[in-house]
Formats: C-alpha cells, structure tokens, sequence
C-alpha cells in the first residue's frame, strides 16, 4: 500500500521572493487549530502489508496567513526520494479544504473534519475507502493512522499507524539533500523556460491615477513534473497582494485546470477564482502558457511566455460574456528574469 497523508506539508521559498512577503505570518483565526503542527517532520515506518516508508515534510503559514502550504516528500520501500504531493489548505465557510497536486498531474479538493484532536479526511481509491488521520501525541510527535475499508466486503484494517517526529527548521537541507527537483515532462516540457522568477516595475497610465506597482511571478515544476505551482505578488509602497496558483488536471471535467488563491478574501465569493490552462509552443518563443478565467461576468485571457534565458512576456485580454466583445487589450508587458540566486 502506497497511500500517504497529503496534509504534510512544506513550503520552499526562492530569495527572490523573500524580498517582497512575510515569510512567516501568524495563521488567521480560522486556521489556528494547524498551528502547532506547523515545522519540519519526518517518519520513518513501514505498512501493514510490508514496504518500508521514509518521508520529510514540512508546513507554513503562506498568503499572508490565510493559508498553509503543503509539500510532501516521500522515499517508497528504499527508492529514490521524490515529490508526491504540494497542497494549499484553507478555512472556506467552516470548513477546511485542501487543493493538491500529486505526482500523477492531478488537482483534487477534499475536506478535512475535527474529531476531538484528530484531523481526519477520506476518499475513494480503486474501490477502497481510505481514511486518514493525524493528531499531535505531543509538541514534536504526530500520530499518523491510516485505515481502509472494502466497497465490497465492508471489511475494515489498519494501514499504517506511525509517528512522525519533528525536526529543526535547519535540517531541511540535509533532510532533502538526495531530493532532485523535477522538470516538466511530457506536453509541459515546451513550458521549462518559464520555470524561473521574473519581475518588473508597472507604470500605470497617467489617466489612471495610480502609482508605479512591482510585479513578481515565480512558477515550479509540480510532483512528478506533471503541473505546475506558480506565485504572483503586487508590491505598491508598503502594500503587497500575493496570490498562489495551481496549473493541474482535473479527472472530473477532463479538463486542464487552474485554481487562483488570495489572502484577500473580497478577491472573490470564495477567495479562489477556478479556469482553463493550456500549454503550446510559437515561433516566438518556446513555451507559451495560455490561461482563460471567468469571474462575474469577465473573461480575461492571459498568455505567459518564454524562451530559456529570455525575458518573460506577458500579454492579457479581457472581455464582456454578454456582448462577447474584446474591451481590453495588453500589447505586453515584460519581466525580467531573475538570477538563481537572486
């Protein structure tokens, strides 16, 4: 059994875009119940029916505490360590719901439910309810319970029942030293020259009435190089807008799809805003990533692309549902690329 608990979490964070969010903000009133689980954890165990587990793992408060940001590392029965989930959970209307993207390229949503100290979610795996559980035994020990019951028989047993043991934020680097990050495969590989940082200062027109704003985009290869993590952040004097979006595909709609998160919750109904996501190349560059999004009666459609080593362009359209009408359109706005170690 491979079945591993997406709530572990991390969150890796470039220099460059250090420089413009708070790297370690209070979670919310809502979300306070995760906050002793946040830091560095790792487990060492083995399944019931046999393989040994090795996994690192690590959670934190991101959009400006309005949200954790979730990475799990695993290494299966002694192979190689690899990437199997990167998550956001967030508090929506009483609830706590989780958007991941694992290993496979899929994004998926499910809820986690309080039983008494326990934080406990299910679902569906080839006819097998799955149900995982974790709990903090003490301040560096996690209880991690995992059960599965048959659709058929109704038969229920015991996956896994572990501990994970915390470690400190510094040993992340040594925890993770066997760790080689993915790139895009597949149809995503035409889109690696926009795994990068870039920015750019935005002037505003003078009818506008606003000042000059900083502008930064950082996108990731996803688990398995299947997807892709991507931030954007708005600087304007000593205001900052940071959004979070995950670029995966739903199995539900058969669709490639796009889930854009605020720390501003008046960002929309829900604070997320869903879309399409396509991926192609041009003859003006190698990688073009395309993106279509709807929110009350809008349509924006924003195109990103990059050659390796090059500049990022970004060009955008919007327009009205009603008189499918073009209202607006951007000639491009470029963003430097930012060195590694920037």
């Amino acid at each position: 059994m491979k079945w591993l608990s997406v709530f572990i979490v991390a969150l890796g964070c470039s220099p460059a875009f250090a420089q413009f969010v708070q790297l370690k903000p209070s979670l919310a009133k809502d979300l306070a119940p995760f906050e002793p689980f946040l830091g560095v954890w790792e487990i060492n165990d083995h399944w019931a029916d046999g393989p040994t587990l090795h996994a690192i793992a690590e959670y934190k408060a991101v959009l400006g505490g309005e949200a954790v940001e979730i990475r799990t590392w695993v290494s299966d029965d002694g192979g190689p360590l690899y990437e199997r989930y990167r998550a956001l959970l967030r508090h929506d209307n009483g609830r706590f719901i989780i958007h991941t993207l694992s290993h496979d390229g899929s994004l998926t949503e499910s809820a986690y439910t309080r039983d008494g100290d326990s934080f406990v979610t299910s679902w569906e795996s080839d006819g097998t309810t799955v149900t995982d559980s974790i709990s903090l035994a003490d301040d560096n020990t996690m209880r991690w319970l995992v059960k599965t019951t048959n659709a058929d028989s109704g038969d229920k047993s015991a996956a896994l029942d572990g501990q994970w043991e915390r470690r400190g934020d510094g040993e992340r680097g040594r925890l993770l030293r066997d760790w080689e990050p993915a790139e895009l495969e597949g149809e995503l590989e035409i889109l690696q020259p926009l795994m990068s940082s870039f920015r750019s200062t935005i002037e505003p027109p003078p009818r506008a009435g606003t000042k000059a704003f900083q502008r930064y985009e950082e996108f990731e290869p996803g688990p398995g190089g299947k997807s892709v993590w991507s931030r954007q952040v708005f600087k304007k004097d000593s205001e900052v807008d940071e959004y979070i979006l995950l670029y995966g595909h739903n199995a539900g709609v058969a669709s490639n799809e796009v889930r854009m998160f605020s720390q501003h919750m008046d960002f929309s109904q829900s604070g997320m805003i869903e879309g399409t996501w396509s991926q192609k190349s041009s003859s003006e560059a190698a990688g073009v990533l395309s993106v279509d999004w709807e929110n009350e009666g809008r349509r924006w459609t924003l195109e990103y692309s990059a050659k390796t080593g090059s500049p990022l362009l970004l060009r955008n359209r919007a327009w009205i549902n009603s008189e499918n009408r073009w209202t607006r359109v951007s000639p491009g706005t470029e963003l430097s690329r930012l060195p590694p170690s920037d």
